[in-house]
This record gives C-alpha cells, structure tokens and sequence, in this order.
C-alpha cells in the first residue's frame, strides 16, 4: 500500500483538496482503493474539525470532487503511517521537517510543486484570502502535481 499525506497550514483549502484531487485521479485511473491510503494535515489549529473551506468545497464539486474531510493537525506520528509527506509551501514544509524523528523520515517530505509538470512555482498559494479564481487556479496546479504522483506511484511497488 502507498500511503501519502499532504500538509498545509489550516487543513481547509489545499492539503484536503490535494487529497480529493489525487483520490478522485486515482479512482477514475481504476486503482484499488486498499493500495492507497490518502489524508491530509495541517501544522496550525485554527480549524481543527471543520470541513474544507467553502468556496474549495464549491469549486471542487464543480469537478467532480468530495472534499468532506475533517481538519487535523499534523503530528510527529504522521511519519510512522505515511511513506511520502508532501507539503505545499516553504513554511509548511520547514514545520514537517523539524518534526522528523530522524534523518530518514526527513527524507519522505517533499514539496508538492516538485510534482507539477505544466506549472512552474515554488509553493501552491494559498487562496484563502483570496477569489473563486484563486481556488479555481490552485486546483489546477493540484490537478497538475497529482497526475505526476500517480504516474510515479503505477511505476513503483509499495
């Protein structure tokens, strides 16, 4: 089984959509849902227990996405249950490293824009502050990164 966990602050808008985006690619692409283990986490508690934002809920709905997942925060214990933590900014990123337990499990956290093949970025935005088009935008580069993680998880074994 591949277990992947994606991170981002607050746990409403980009770590949970990470997680519908890859979910709903790999369901459409036929995979067995029992070799893949998906979540997401955020490293602030500002939302623990609420659904996604709303307008991330909406704009993903709008392609055929769930995003019901409840907001959690990210622990060190997370490096004991995924293979591949992936982060979508620096802050984020530099949060999850300083919780790894040893220089192997620092290994497994990489940065989500590592994955993108049409965008050229160094972090996802975070549109919380910002317009429809903003979540509409950040979907596509989820979109875009996912597709790259499914196609490297069909070529590697779990």
């Amino acid at each position: 089984m591949h277990r992947i966990l994606f991170v981002c602050l607050g746990n409403i808008c980009r770590s949970p959509a990470a997680e519908a985006v890859l979910r709903h690619a790999a369901l459409t692409s036929g995979w067995d849902s029992e070799l893949l283990l998906i979540d997401s986490a955020g490293t602030g508690d500002w939302h623990l227990g609420a659904l996604p934002d709303a307008r991330m809920r909406r704009a993903g709905s709008l392609r055929g996405l769930t995003l019901d997942h409840r907001a959690r925060l990210f622990s060190e214990s997370d490096f004991g249950q995924f293979d591949q933590i992936i982060t979508m900014d620096d802050s984020n990123y530099n949060n999850v490293v300083k919780l790894a337990p040893t220089p192997e499990a620092r290994l497994r956290v990489v940065r989500f824009v590592s994955f993108c093949q049409r965008f050229t970025l160094s972090e996802v935005p975070d549109p919380y502050h910002g317009s429809d088009a903003d979540f509409d935008h950040v979907l596509d580069i989820l979109a875009d990164g996912c597709s790259c993680i499914l196609a490297r998880l069909a070529t590697s074994a779990p």
